[in-house]
């Protein structure tokens, strides 16, 4: 079952109410995947709903694509969850652009994950080029601010190290989240589409869930 997860918080502001968007989604998630090998989903007891994905070798054949249901169109920065368990296994690919209408390829290297930290799962700031919570900072390129269109966008990571488990992603209009615990929640399951959540994170929160 595939899910994206769409949170819109309204938090108070200086009297008045201002709107905050996040995207999230399970890597497992995708909506397809190519090359040869490409990633494998594993099981995981520590990953956001059990699972993550892998590439088996280091020929950055692998890529995943996932279905953006984007409904408030914006500028975001993307959050991703991963447990890099070496040196050799802690870097990936993500898209070089930050207009997903002329999106380029994911060649935007995200490297060094495993900086300061290789026992457990951390949430990187593409943007930033640090780990939510932690000290410490990755290498290669920052990833730019993504403006997403609102609608449907195709959102397509590389495999780069094998060994590297990524295990979710979050684009948040929020480019400071310092709790990994904010974006651990947006990974967390959601009620039904007629459901509505008071979520404890600053403010009421509309989720929604949608199935593929």
């Amino acid at each position: 079952m595939k899910k994206t997860t769409l949170i819109l918080a309204a938090i108070a502001a200086g009297g008045g109410l201002s709107q905050a968007a996040t995207i999230a989604f399970e890597a497992e998630d995708f909506a397809s995947v190519s090359g040869s090998p490409t990633f494998n989903t594993v099981v995981d007891a520590n990953a956001s709903g059990g699972s993550a994905i892998t590439a088996s070798d280091n020929s950055y054949a692998a890529t995943a694509t996932y279905s953006l249901n984007v409904t408030t169109a914006t500028n975001y920065t993307l959050y991703i969850r991963v447990f890099a368990p070496s040196s050799g296994d802690d870097s990936m690919f993500v898209p070089t652009q930050s207009d997903y209408e002329t999106m380029g390829s994911p060649t935007v290297e995200i490297n060094n994950l495993s900086n300061g930290n290789n026992l457990t799962y951390r949430w990187v700031n593409t943007n930033a080029g640090t780990f939510v919570g932690e000290t410490g900072d990755t290498s290669g390129v920052l990833a730019p601010i993504y403006d997403l269109p609102a609608g449907v966008s195709d959102f397509t990571i590389r495999a780069r190290e094998d060994g590297l488990l990524i295990d979710g992603f979050v684009f948040d209009t929020d480019g400071g989240i310092s709790d990994p615990a904010v974006l651990d929640a947006s990974l967390a399951a959601v009620p039904e589409p007629s459901s509505l959540a008071l979520l404890g994170l600053g403010g009421l929160a509309l989720v929604f869930r949608r199935r593929k």
